[in-house]
C-alpha cells in the first residue's frame, strides 16, 4: 500500500508541474521517520524576473495524512503577470470528495479563498491566494503548522503563516482543512519537493522561457526544527535552468540563464556563460542589450541584459588563465557546448591580449597567459564570457 502511495504523489507532483505551466527544476527532499506537526521552508528571490516573460512560482509541495494515503499540500510565493506579488496554499482532495466549502479560512485580504470541487487546479480541493507584497533580497520563512482557526476544534486543520526574516515581521495567511484524512500528520511518505515553474506568457512556451532569475532555498525542517530533511543529491533541471547545492547541504540556489547562456559554477559562485560576437569584450556581452526573437510560438520580441561580467571568484575558474585558478577542461566544457571543438592551450594567439577561453572560427582556445582581462576585445575572436544577472 505504501508503494502504491509513494507513486500516486510522485505522479501527482508530475501533474501539477507540467500540466498547465512549464516546470523548470524541482529539487527532492529525503525525511527520516517521524510524526510532523510542522513544516518550515525558508527562501529568497534574490533576482526578480521580468513579468512580461509570464508568471512565476515557487513553492515547497508535501503531504499529509497517514502512510497509506495523504493529500497533497503546497505553500509558496508568485509573481503574476501584471507584476504584482503573492503567497498561494493549497490542497488537493481525492477525486471523488464532496468539498465542505467550510474548509478554508482567510486571516487576510484574498484574491481566493475557497473550498470547492475546482479549487484544486480544478479538481476537489480548497485554495488561498492573498496579494503579498514580498521583497526581493528578504529572507522569508513560509511554516505550516497543525492549528485550528478561531471558532474551530477539529483535528486536521493546517495553518500557513509567512515570516519576513530581514524584518521580523510575521503575517498569519490563513487555514485550510484537510477533509479527507483529518487524524494524519505531515509527510507519512518521507518525501517532498521543492520547484520553481513559469505559467502564462512566453515561459510556458518551449523556447520562449528566458527570463534570468536566481532564487536561494534554505533545508527545509519540521517540528519546529528538530528534523531536518536531506536536500537529495540530484535535481530535475532544464537549461537553462540550474539547480546549485551547497557543499554542506544545507542551501541550494535555482539559476536561470537568459536566452543562449549555460548556467556554470558551485553554489554562491555562479554565473551564465555567453558566446559573444566576434569583436567583443566581456564587459559588452554582458551589459549590452538583447532582443528575444520572435518565433511563432512566442507574443512578441522581448529585451534583456545578461547581467554585470562576473567577479573573479565566480568566472576565473572557467575563464582565467591557469595563474588566475582556471582550468583548461572548464573552457573545454563551454566551448563544446556553444558547438566548437575542444580548445588549444598556448599563448600564440593574441599573446598582447587578455582573451582567456575564446573562439576563433574554426578553432577554440585557452589562453595560458596574460590574464583573462573582461575587457579585451580582438576582431574575429569570439570570447567566451561569465554574466551574473542577479544581485550579489
Amino acid at each position: 500500500m505504501k508503494v502504491f502511495f509513494m507513486l500516486a504523489v510522485m505522479l501527482l507532483a508530475t501533474f501539477r508541474l507540467t500540466s498547465d505551466a512549464a516546470a523548470f527544476a524541482n529539487v527532492s527532499y529525503n525525511w527520516p521517520d517521524g510524526s510532523a506537526y510542522n513544516l518550515d521552508q525558508h527562501l529568497k528571490v534574490d533576482t526578480l524576473p521580468d513579468p512580461a516573460f509570464g508568471g512565476f512560482f515557487w513553492s515547497h509541495q508535501f503531504y499529509v495524512g497517514n502512510q497509506e494515503s495523504a493529500n497533497t499540500l503546497y505553500m509558496g510565493f508568485q509573481q503574476w503577470q501584471d507584476g504584482k506579488r503573492g503567497a498561494i496554499f493549497s490542497i488537493f482532495y481525492d477525486k471523488d470528495t464532496k468539498v465542505d466549502p467550510g474548509n478554508v479560512v482567510c486571516d487576510v485580504p484574498a484574491k481566493s479563498c475557497q473550498a470547492t470541487q475546482g479549487a484544486g487546479d480544478g479538481a476537489p480541493g480548497a485554495q488561498i491566494i492573498v496579494p503579498f507584497d514580498w521583497v526581493v533580497g528578504h529572507e522569508y520563512r513560509l511554516r505550516i503548522w497543525s492549528q485550528p482557526p478561531a471558532g474551530k476544534n477539529e483535528s486536521g486543520w493546517w495553518t500557513f503563516y509567512i515570516k519576513d526574516i530581514t524584518t521580523d515581521v510575521e503575517t498569519k495567511i490563513g487555514s485550510i482543512f484537510n477533509q479527507n484524512r483529518p487524524n494524519g500528520s505531515i509527510n507519512p511518505g518521507k518525501w517532498s519537493v521543492g520547484w520553481g515553474e513559469v505559467f502564462g506568457g512566453q515561459q510556458s512556451r518551449g523556447n520562449c522561457a528566458y527570463s534570468p532569475q536566481r532564487v536561494i532555498w534554505s533545508q527545509p525542517t519540521m517540528n519546529g526544527g528538530s528534523i531536518k530533511a536531506e536536500i537529495a543529491p540530484s535535481a530535475y533541471e532544464q537549461t537553462p535552468f540550474r539547480v546549485f547545492v551547497s557543499e554542506d547541504k544545507t542551501q541550494y540556489e535555482m539559476l536561470t540563464c537568459p536566452l543562449g547562456g549555460i548556467p556554470k559554477g558551485t553554489f554562491g559562485k555562479t554565473a551564465c556563460y555567453f558566446l559573444g560576437q566576434s569583436g567583443q569584450s566581456c564587459d559588452q556581452v554582458c551589459s549590452s542589450q538583447q532582443t528575444l526573437p520572435s518565433p511563432s510560438e512566442c507574443s512578441a520580441p522581448l529585451t534583456y541584459t545578461r547581467g554585470g561580467v562576473g567577479s573573479s571568484a565566480t568566472t576565473l575558474p572557467y575563464l582565467g588563465a591557469p595563474e588566475q585558478g582556471g582550468q583548461i577542461d572548464n573552457c573545454n566544457e563551454l566551448v563544446t557546448f556553444f558547438g566548437y571543438p575542444n580548445v588549444e592551450a598556448g599563448t600564440r594567439i593574441n599573446p598582447s591580449e587578455g582573451l582567456g577561453c575564446h573562439v576563433y572560427p574554426p578553432k577554440s582556445w585557452y589562453l595560458l597567459s596574460p590574464d583573462t582581462q573582461n575587457g579585451a576585445a580582438v576582431p574575429g575572436a569570439e570570447r567566451v564570457c561569465g554574466c551574473l544577472p542577479y544581485s550579489n
